[in-house]
């Protein structure tokens, strides 16, 4: 669900006294005006939800305890990520290096 914050409306010209010619015909395109919309909304399921259950989780628990679980977490997942991207870089420079016949 989001929750409107601001519109934004602006106002642009698309397409301003353009002429085109067509073989022996001339058109001349008259100027047009549109009017665009932009909503900012807050999603409450993926935004206000998490922000106040972490906020509340974070009144529950250690600082020390905190940073050491995102300590670890960072450490865990950076290389996981270098682990599973090393296969592919492998893979790569394994076909790319070798020798080149003549």
């Amino acid at each position: 669900m989001n929750i409107p914050v601001r519109e934004i409306a602006s106002k642009e010209p698309l397409i301003s006294g353009r002429v085109i010619d067509y073989y022996w015909f001339r058109y001349v395109i008259p100027p047009v005006e549109v009017e665009r919309r932009t909503l900012i909304a807050v999603n409450v399921g993926g935004a206000v939800i998490p922000v106040l259950l972490s906020g509340y989780l974070f009144t529950k628990v250690d600082f020390p305890d905190l940073l050491l679980a995102v300590f670890l977490m960072t450490v865990f997942m950076h290389t996981h990520n270098l682990s599973r991207a090393g296969s592919h870089y492998r893979l790569y420079f394994r076909h790319s290096r070798q020798p080149h016949r003549s």
